[in-house]
């Protein structure tokens, strides 16, 4: 009986699971039809035997987006390098679904992220910029708060990695 009240509840979970991060899904890739068929050690898309870097990053981000909302406690996304070397649409692309899923993000960005993904946060009264320089030999660390100085940093050390 425990067993069956389990599996019963897993499933009925999976399902509210699987319903909220397609509706996620529907407002989030607009020029494609994607849909989570069933979620069993991984996320099987219905129809499809895959999405591409764009389309898997926006299903993840829906997916952990839905994970977090009924949560009774408030925890911030957290991601280092949310775009990676993704290419300039699919940054814009990026940058236009985290408000949709996640209430709060901290995104540890490269230089290299600037353009196309952080910019688009410049607009946002509610987005943050804390800039964290460490010395060259370690040992120290600089703290700047404010978009002023994250721009021209970032401006500044654009190709450096």
């Amino acid at each position: 009986l425990v067993k069956k009240i389990k599996e019963g509840a897993t499933n009925a979970l999976k399902a509210e699971i699987i319903r909220k991060t397609n509706e996620k899904l529907k407002r989030v890739i607009t020029d494609d039809y994607i849909e989570i068929e069933n979620i069993d050690r991984y996320i099987k898309l219905k129809g499809r035997g895959g999405a591409s870097e764009g389309q898997t990053l926006s299903i993840a981000y829906c997916f952990l987006g839905t994970l977090f909302e009924d949560s009774e406690l408030q925890f911030p996304f957290i991601i280092d390098s949310p775009t990676g070397k993704m290419d300039f649409d699919k940054r814009q692309a990026v940058a236009d679904i985290i408000p949709v899923v996640f209430n709060q993000m901290i995104a540890f960005v490269q230089s290299a992220e600037v353009e196309r993904f952080a910019d688009q946060f410049y607009g946002n009264e509610d987005a943050q910029f804390t800039t964290i320089v460490a010395s060259s030999d370690g040992k120290s660390i600089e703290v700047h708060n404010g978009i002023e100085f994250f721009d021209s940093y970032q401006r500044e050390h654009k190709g450096d990695e």
